[in-house]
């Protein structure tokens, strides 16, 4: 089966604790969500057990790529359920696709507006530390220490 050879790839000893512990607990739980807890265990296990791992959540579900993921997702469940596809895409079609997805499509208009301005700044000023503030109705991006504002939407 060409999924579990993907899981025994990625994924070493993955489908190996999942059998156990659905064999031990008698569980039907789905294999994605074993999955989700078997990447939190095995690459978020210090932040999980230093207590953090919510942190690293909270930022992560913000950045544009994973809610790129998540539009793509949606879409690709909503299209694969009205007709399966003859296969399905490798990780790295999958990755490119998200690229082409709108990463405010599940963003209420008000809140696509503000995510919006964010687009009209350089990822460069971002990344030195760049942070957007809200003022009112004024979104502002200012530079952590520098005193500089910057207006990008009224």
């Amino acid at each position: 089966m060409w999924l579990r050879e993907v899981l025994d790839e990625r994924c070493p000893g993955f489908l190996e604790n999942a059998d156990r512990t659905a064999e031990g607990s008698g569980s039907t739980r789905p294999l994605h969500f074993c999955l989700e807890d078997w990447i939190e265990h095995k690459v978020f296990g210090s932040a999980k057990r230093d207590n953090w791992f919510n942190a690293v959540a909270y930022y992560a579900i913000r950045d544009p790529r994973y809610q790129r993921a998540e539009v793509c997702w949606a879409e690709c469940v909503r299209k694969w359920k009205r007709a399966k596809p003859i296969r399905y895409p490798a990780f790295q079609e999958w990755k490119n696709m998200t690229a082409h997805c709108d990463s405010t499509a599940h963003l209420l208009a008000g809140e696509r507006k503000w995510n919006s301005s964010s687009k009209c700044v350089d990822p460069d000023h971002l990344a030195d530390g760049l942070a957007p503030h809200r003022l009112g109705g004024v979104c502002l991006l200012g530079s952590a220490g520098t005193g500089r504002r910057i207006c990008v939407t009224g």
